[in-house]
């Protein structure tokens, strides 16, 4: 039925524009053995499930699916450099890119290496979440100068991006003290996937439990 004269349509009515997510930060899904790309598994389809659109750029290198979607998530695949010191922060760059001519609306950057571009994404006029899985930088893989980078990209995200997702009490509490950004900050705990009920009381008998 159509609304009365000079009243606005009922919210549930009118048609809700999908926000444009681009993700960076790490290897890719699916069935890519690492905790990040665990937990892009996990949250991104169901974001999709939530009416946004979006999309995973992937590491060319670890993907030979040759999909372009899963589970609603589209996925690009984009080549980078196989030495870990460059690896991250080239392929963040290109992903960056790919997202301005998606016309993407946000960029969700993962972990503080990537974040280090951070800045060029707000310069390209996209909105930024960051999310901080760790100190990276306390690794004793890395040497002394990609800590430096590590630190500095911590650095670009927490300042420049406009908000701040910490997986953990300890990462807020070093985040806040060290950059006073608690106003953008969120903390959202890793989940677990709900178990499925099982309903199999002999099975149980049988293995004496």
């Amino acid at each position: 039925t159509r609304s009365p004269p000079g009243r606005s349509k009922p919210q549930s009515l009118v048609k809700k524009q999908k926000n444009r997510i681009v993700v960076t930060g790490t290897r890719g899904i699916p069935n890519i053995m690492g905790g990040v790309e665990t937990h892009w598994e996990e949250l991104f389809p169901r974001l999709v499930e939530e009416g946004y659109d979006v999309t995973v750029i992937r590491r060319s290198s670890y993907c030979h699916d040759h999909l372009s979607h899963w589970q609603g998530v589209k996925l690009i695949d984009i080549d980078a450099p196989r030495k870990k010191s460059f690896e991250a922060i080239i392929h963040t760059f290109k992903a960056i890119i790919r997202a301005k001519k998606l016309k993407a609306q946000i960029v969700h950057i993962h972990a503080c290496g990537p974040a280090l571009l951070t800045p060029l994404a707000r310069l390209l006029h996209m909105k930024v979440v960051f999310t901080h899985h760790g100190q990276d930088y306390d690794r004793v893989k890395w040497g002394w100068g990609a800590k430096l980078m590590l630190r500095l990209g911590e650095a670009m995200g927490c300042i420049f991006a406009n908000r701040v997702i910490v997986i953990s009490q300890g990462i807020r509490d070093m985040v806040n003290r060290k950059y006073s950004i608690s106003r953008k900050m969120h903390l959202i705990h890793n989940g677990v996937a709900t178990p499925e009920d099982i309903n199999e009381p002999g099975y149980f008998r049988h293995l004496g439990i």
